[in-house]
């Protein structure tokens, strides 16, 4: 509880969209995979952490959170306006660099391929490891994603394993 109040806390302070949008699919995936014997729990605590959180919320952070579904918003601000630029000149990097640009150097490289995008952040993982830590690094990156997804799911399915193997004793 205390972990939770004080990461929901930090999002709030920083106003930060993805980190909201991690924690609201994160919430999702933890009521959707807990073994079923747990779920309703799962969802009461997510629910009373859900009006906890909400309590500790102010206007400017929703006025903040709105502008994830605004085409406005869109269009006004230039890092989310930008970013498909960004993401195609990554891609010109990465070819022209297989092995990566080196650890840090995307903001600095990015304004050699494109002026207008000198010194801006990608905003994308992603495009990170794949720019920065070249093919060899990108592919490391998904293979950490991907061996936690299915670590995920494996220990999900051991739980509902050892749930009903307790309940039958």
């Amino acid at each position: 509880l205390a972990s939770g109040a004080l990461t929901f806390n930090a999002i709030i302070l920083c106003r930060t969209r993805s980190a909201f949008v991690g924690l609201a699919v994160g919430a999702l995936v933890a009521a959707l995979m807990t073994p079923r014997i747990r779920r309703y729990r799962i969802w009461l605590m997510l629910a009373v952490g859900g009006i906890s959180a909400f309590s500790l919320t102010d206007n400017h952070f929703w006025d903040r959170m709105s502008t994830l579904t605004s085409e406005q918003s869109l269009e006004d601000d230039p890092a989310a306006s930008m970013r498909a630029d960004i993401w195609k000149e990554s891609v010109q990097i990465l070819l022209d660099n297989p092995a990566g640009v080196g650890i840090g150097n995307f903001t600095h490289v990015i304004g050699g391929y494109d002026t207008r995008l000198s010194r801006r952040s990608s905003h994308n993982t992603l495009v990170v490891c794949f720019t920065e830590f070249g093919v060899q690094g990108g592919l490391v990156f998904l293979s950490l994603v991907f061996g936690a997804i299915y670590l995920l799911f494996r220990s999900s399915r051991l739980a509902e394993q050892n749930l009903h193997c307790v309940e039958t004793k």
